[in-house]
């Protein structure tokens, strides 16, 4: 029965990917596999700045013209304080109009009359039927506020009935027509929500979520799906004595599928499936939900009383920290392939977009190059590759701790290629300790702004994401910045990279990407020498191996004037087996051995540093703006520094055991770092870096090298032998 559900699922296929154009039609034949979804970004009712738009309603199709009804807050808010607006569109889905309210708050005393949210709606008769969540204020209150508790702002589900889709609705005098259980102990006891209707075999189903108020504030968690029926849209519905009918079910999201009915059970990530509609448990039909989108609402002809028997689009929420808007989602069936070899780019894949939501792969098909890169963490590039699915994946990542779901209060080694910090990390101006404590290990906390709050998405298409986030951080000195970031990742074609480093020969495969990292002084006062200040701080984390050797392009000089040639003073001084200078460069065995980190200084550094992974035939380059020998870096050394400005512009990290024998990795990372920014209130400063991996015939790798790093790679190779 599994396999005959999977191809019941089959319907329509669309292949997608996150871009701005309508996806490709395709046709699928293999249909033992899970269904994915993608998403698209949409104009209309997609984000807007103070603005929160969520849980949508189901799709439904008038004439040439969909419809969508949403939950809308002016301002940050769940939506127990909303009310009920409506959107059109006329190329199915993809740009919106916002029409107006459809419903607003009931009269005072009512059921509905602080909020109402969590539409869905229905056509029957030649009438439209708009469900839809009420709440009142909190009954202990005398002055009307909603405290959103655990205990007694229950929730129930009224009915509004319109000639049009348009409306005007004008709300029964039945309501409520479903209330919660008046038994504790029934899943149903506190919270009822999230209406969704199905017609089938003369009856209403009215299928929703429930809470019970045994399980207090943990209820999310523990919320089960529910059905009641009618024979007529308005009621009177009775619930079903066999419910619930689906556990895991935070959001519910119910279609015709086949000859029975399908169901998300959100929490799960799985799609359920019943030949009756009345029990998605006993029988254990699913299907892995890949991706799965968030208080998701379908486009069902059905509702309209036209044939329908597959899901093929529909209309999501981003929760995206503070804000929430909508956003198309698309749907296909992967077809049975070869699971992916952990190492390779198609596992981390796979991996990053089941476990973050709003992961966005970005590729280019033809030259088989792609990166991942994860809102959720900070709009880092979590991994890249050169040669699809099946190629390296070249960023380090944390896969047990992504998995585990948990967050550390102080750190979350969650890895990837490129991640966004700010620094110093250590010094009287550290963003990392608190004012007061000493320079331990126990003190130490990476802030969370720029570890475990996401990003804003700002705008995307096919090769570029924009990130948006605000931040507010107190320095070791009691300094508080207010600062703007906003970063975007390019993926660079082939044509772009070899023009903008004046390759001639193109024989090679590569990966690159770009990433535009500003920061903007918010706040009231100017960044000075006295108040302290930040720089922008990129650390990618990389897969290394036994021939992995990271090399630093130096200026050439006398120590007494251009000072020492590396700083590995970081963790100790590094063995001569490990690190190696010549009056020209810096080599420095990155294997993931043995821990230790270099430094190179502005009035050393070029505008390059890179690797090259001999036992793999990589080349690999990380490139800035050529370093200025007077800039000021930030100091980030665990102490109270005689110079807080006298900082690195590039590091390299090598990971190795600890001395009670763990280790994070193995990994190794390039590093770099702007200009202590010293910005007057309301001016910015942005940060550039682009990250090549090469791959191809050594002769030509060895030309890039030469012309890049100004060293043979024979020369990195035998360094240290």
């Amino acid at each position: 029965m599994k396999k005959q559900f999977a191809i019941l699922l089959l319907g329509s296929l669309i292949f997608f990917s996150c871009k701005n154009n309508k996806p490709e039609q395709v046709t699928e034949n293999n249909t033992d596999a899970p269904v994915v979804y993608g998403y698209t970004n949409i104009k209309g009712i997609g984000y807007e700045a103070g603005i929160t738009r969520r849980d949508p309603s189901d799709v439904i199709k008038v004439d040439d013209t969909y419809y969508v009804y949403y939950t809308k807050v002016l301002g940050q808010a769940p939506g127990y304080w909303g009310t009920i607006w409506y959107a059109t569109s006329n190329d199915e889905g993809y740009t919106w109009q916002e029409q107006g309210e459809a419903l607003g708050v009931g009269i005072q005393g009512h059921f509905d009359s602080h909020a109402v949210f969590t539409p869905n709606i229905m056509m029957a008769h030649g009438k439209y039927y708009l469900f839809y969540t009420g709440v009142k204020p909190t009954p202990e209150r005398n002055d009307g506020v909603f405290e959103n508790n655990a205990a007694t702002d229950i929730t129930a589900l009224g009915l509004a009935i319109a000639d049009a889709p348009e409306g005007p609705f004008t709300r029964v005098d039945a309501n409520p027509v479903l209330k919660i259980s008046d038994t504790p102990e029934d899943f149903d006891s506190y919270r009822i929500d999230d209406a969704a209707l199905i017609y089938r075999e003369g009856q209403y189903l009215l299928y929703y979520k429930g809470r019970s108020r045994s399980h207090g504030s943990a209820g999310p968690a523990h919320t089960q799906m529910g059905v009641a029926v009618s024979d007529q849209p308005e009621g009177p519905y009775v619930k079903r004595p066999n419910n619930p009918i689906l556990d895991k079910s935070h959001e519910v999201m119910i279609w015709k599928q086949g000859l029975g009915v399908a169901a998300l059970a959100s929490i799960s990530s799985t799609i359920a499936y019943s030949e009756t509609g009345f029990d998605f448990m006993s029988n254990a039909h699913s299907v892995k939900a890949i991706n799965r989108p968030n208080a998701p609402g379908a486009y069902r002809p059905d509702l309209t009383g036209n044939e329908s028997n597959a899901l093929e689009w529909g209309i999501s929420m981003v929760h995206n920290g503070n804000d929430c808007y909508l956003r198309r989602f698309e749907v296909t069936i992967k077809s049975e392939e070869k699971a992916p070899l952990k190492g390779s780019y198609g596992y981390d894949r796979k991996l990053l977009q089941q476990y973050y939501q709003d992961a966005t792969v970005m590729e280019n098909p033809l030259e088989k190059s792609g990166i991942v890169v994860v809102p959720e963490l900070q709009g880092r590039v979590m991994t890249s590759t050169l040669d699809g699915d099946e190629g390296m994946s070249f960023g380090w990542i944390n896969h047990d701790l992504i998995v585990s779901g948990k967050i550390n209060s102080q750190f979350n080694a969650f890895g990837g290629e490129e991640r966004f910090w700010l620094g110093p990390e250590g010094g009287q101006f550290s963003l990392f300790f608190p004012k007061g404590k000493g320079f331990d290990f126990s003190d130490w906390k990476v802030p969370a702004a720029i570890d475990s709050e996401p990003f804003q998405t700002v705008s995307r298409n096919k090769t570029s994401v924009v990130f948006n986030k605000k931040a507010s951080l107190t320095n070791y000195s009691g300094t508080t910045f207010d600062i703007n970031i906003k970063r975007t990742v390019n993926l660079l074609s082939k044509d772009a990279i070899t023009s903008h480093l004046g390759l001639d020969n193109n024989a090679f495969s590569v990966v690159a990407y770009e990433t535009l990292n500003e920061v903007k002084n918010t706040g009231n006062f100017d960044w000075t020498e006295n108040t302290g200040t930040v720089s922008i701080w990129l650390l990618c984390m990389l897969n290394p191996s036994p021939k992995v050797t990271v090399v630093a392009p130096i200026r050439g000089g006398e120590v007494s004037k251009l000072g020492t040639r590396v700083n590995d003073n970081y963790f100790g001084k590094i063995s001569e087996e490990r690190l190696k200078t010549t009056n020209d460069a810096v080599f420095f065995k990155a294997d993931g051995k043995s821990r230790g980190k270099i430094g190179i200084s502005p009035k050393r550094a070029t505008k390059y540093i890179g690797s090259y992974d001999a036992e793999n035939g990589i080349l690999t380059v990380l490139e800035i703006a050529q370093p200025q020998v007077d800039d000021k870096y930030v100091n980030s050394a665990w102490e109270i520094q005689e110079d807080p400005f006298s900082g690195d512009v590039f590091n390299s990290y090598n990971d190795g055991p600890l001395e009670n024998g763990g280790q994070l990795g193995p990994f190794y990372e390039l590093e770099s770092s702007s200009p202590a920014l010293f910005l007057k209130a309301g001016a910015h400063f942005e940060h550039v870096q682009r990250i090549y991996h090469f791959k191809g015939n050594q002769m030509v790798l060895n030309g890039i090298s030469k012309k890049l790093l100004s060293v043979s790679l024979e020369a990195i190779a035998n360094a240290l032998l």
